[in-house]
């Protein structure tokens, strides 16, 4: 979100409105510890799809969560890259 507001393609209100989302949102997603795992999937990512590295952990994590099965888990992000990959994995993609 910062990016974007950077890049003036998001505007400080909406900049404000998707700070005060991601908050309440907070309090109810659930923390991936397993980090050493998050980075073997993500490798896998990386090969397979055009992401960004930050972003092939984001997925990887998002991967793990959902325990490899994404269907009906909703996947938020501003990113088009990152959100094409998120639905060719199966998840359903909010926000692009």
């Amino acid at each position: 979100m910062s990016r974007r507001l950077r890049e003036d393609s998001l505007k400080p209100v909406e900049f404000n409105r998707a700070k005060q989302q991601l908050a309440t949102l907070e309090g109810a997603w659930s923390e991936v510890i397993s980090v050493e795992r998050v980075r073997e999937r993500a490798r896998r990512l990386l090969e397979i799809h055009p992401l960004r590295a930050a972003d092939s952990l984001q997925l990887a994590a998002a991967l793990l969560t959902s325990e490899e099965r994404p269907q009906g888990f909703p996947f938020v992000t501003l990113d088009r890259r990152l959100g094409d990959a998120a639905d060719k994995e199966g998840f359903d993609v909010i926000g692009v």
